[in-house]
């Protein structure tokens, strides 16, 4: 009997000991605590489990920003887009159509991808409105198109702050700024300053 209280004794102590290597208090783990408990007395149950939050955002209507039309009124641009460009002489190429309708729906889902942008400067005041203005006509946008330009904007960003980092900004700044304030796309200041920095 007196050995049976020996072993439950023992269990219980392996117990208490694995509670206390969990445990989390402020001033150790102070951020990653998962109740906000002050004390460093006590062992603190350890949370669930959760599965992780993708970063990403979700290819979703309701994931846009003001920026980007609805997924309805894109529809609608991209019949009108493929009937004017697959229409001969009055008939419709219905093939071509279909096709040219699976092209635009991915390029819709490719423009809510760059719409994570929206909050940032150079989209939301550069880069969309320029691509915008150049594949929208009599409010129809053309999504394949507008999709590729804004790829490009994206694009140029990112050779800029590449050049930056690599000549230095006194050097590559005016240049992006002279051809942003004259072509309004910075795939175009890229192009600018590429030309200037070669050789280098």
């Amino acid at each position: 009997m007196f050995r049976k209280h020996l072993v439950l004794l023992a269990l219980v102590f392996c117990a208490s000991s694995s509670a206390w290597a969990g445990a989390k208090c402020f001033g150790i783990d102070q951020e990653w605590h998962p109740y906000g408990d002050k004390r460093c007395d006590a062992p603190v149950p350890q949370p669930k489990t959760e599965a992780p939050v993708t970063p990403h955002r979700a290819v979703s209507v309701s994931a846009t920003s003001e920026l980007l039309k609805s997924r309805a009124s894109f529809r609608a641009d991209s019949q009108a887009v493929c009937s004017e460009k697959w229409t001969k002489r009055g008939v419709l190429d219905n093939r071509m159509f279909d096709y040219c309708m699976k092209q635009q729906s991915e390029a819709y889902a490719d423009l809510v991808s760059l719409d994570q942008y929206a909050d940032k400067a150079f989209y939301r005041d550069t880069a969309f409105p320029y691509c915008n203005r150049q594949w929208t006509k009599r409010d129809v946008t053309d999504a394949v198109m507008l999709a590729h330009c804004l790829n490009q904007e994206v694009e140029g960003v990112k050779d800029v702050l590449y050049y930056r980092d690599k000549f230095g900004a006194a050097a590559v700044d005016p240049i992006s700024n002279r051809a942003i304030a004259r072509f309004g796309s910075w795939n175009m200041a890229a192009h600018e300053v590429k030309q200037a920095v070669q050789g280098r």
